[in-house]
């Protein structure tokens, strides 16, 4: 009997600070109302085994655990009489630090999403204000420091304009696996025609860092249009620029994710010694490599979209030759026919 009081003192202490952990962690996810918090707190005292309590008692405890909050923790948090609602400022003891590489990773999320216009800046953001609000004050400028020592342009680099609503409609149509219905403007379709209506199963959004554009990386499934209603038999992948699609509209048909088996070309391409020798760059998922003995070397891949993938290959110029899969050495040759006619017109 003799430990009991200290047992019931370990107890109770356990529950405070218990208390005090659960309102930080829900401070921590944004501006709370004070019934959330002392819901939280009248929660935890029937947890614990104290019952229900009277409204002044729940004042009471609440109070002295915003108290404690300030004295334990060193928390900051301000109070706005007009909504009744507390915001969590800063954190003056650390909850959290980082090593070195940690707090580079965080200066080069800084750096990239600085901007509005990179998508999910606002969602990065979020992210690093919470961290910084658990770390040490000295990190903070750690953080600042070591920004720009590796920098990337996720920006657009043209004059679209990605509605929020398409962001919104295709993040939800990828996570929640349902068909995507959009339309479309197509550099090579006539000026004046109505936009091509597309129904697809998305499968990413992806960023081409050479072009600076946002695709939309997708299976075929309806295409209505000028030239009529074609249903899609063969799974096919697409990419569609962000900056072109309107009106989406999430569909009540779901799809399995990555089960179809997506058509592909076959596409073998040379490059020459001179390019080879530096190490081949894999600009493409499992591709093989069969070197030959004059240096050169025979990249042989299958490629779910040519037209992407051979413009892919332009920038190697006259150090690049497409030597396999007929479609892609016959698309290839097209293409570069029309690239002379533009410098050798007849």
């Amino acid at each position: 009997m003799g430990n009991q009081p200290r047992l019931n003192t370990r107890r109770s202490q356990w529950e405070v600070i218990d208390r005090c952990l659960s309102l930080l962690l829900r401070l921590m996810h944004g501006t709370a109302s004070g019934s959330e918090l002392r819901e939280i707190v009248a929660d935890k005292a029937e947890a614990f085994g104290d019952g229900e309590l009277s409204a002044g008692a729940l004042d009471k405890r609440f109070e002295e655990d915003r108290s404690r909050l300030r004295s334990f923790f060193g928390c900051d948090i301000t109070y706005d009489r007009s909504d009744d609602s507390y915001t969590l400022l800063t954190v003056e003891r650390p909850l959290l630090d980082l090593n070195d590489d940690a707090l580079r990773g965080v200066a080069f999320l800084n750096s990239v999403f600085r901007s509005d216009s990179t998508p999910m800046a606002k969602e990065v953001q979020a992210l690093l204000d919470q961290l910084l609000i658990v770390l040490p004050r000295s990190r903070w400028r750690d953080v600042e420091r070591e920004r720009g020592l590796l920098e990337l342009n996720l920006s657009a680099r043209d004059k679209d304009i990605i509605d929020p609503i398409v962001w919104q409609k295709v993040q939800e149509a990828i996570r929640q696996h349902q068909q995507l219905e959009f339309e479309y403007t197509s550099p090579a379709q006539p000026e004046g025609q109505p936009e091509v209506l597309h129904i697809v199963e998305p499968r990413r959004y992806l960023f081409d860092a050479v072009g600076g554009h946002y695709y939309l990386e997708a299976c075929h499934v309806e295409t209505r249009g000028p030239a009529g209603r074609k249903l899609w038999a063969t799974a096919i992948l697409d990419r569609f620029r962000m900056g072109r699609i309107g009106n989406p509209r999430l569909l009540p048909t779901r799809f399995v994710p990555d089960g179809r088996r997506y058509k592909t070309w076959e596409l073998v391409y040379a490059l020459t010694p001179q390019v080879a020798r530096g190490g081949v760059t894999k600009h493409f998922e499992n591709s093989v490599e069969v070197w030959r003995d004059d240096g050169s070397v025979e990249v042989h891949v299958e490629s779910t979209n040519l037209f992407f993938d051979l413009r892919q290959l332009l920038h190697y110029g006259a150090n690049c030759r497409v030597i396999g899969g007929d479609e892609a050495a016959q698309e290839m040759r097209r293409l570069i026919e029309a690239l002379h006619t533009h410098y050798h017109p007849t």
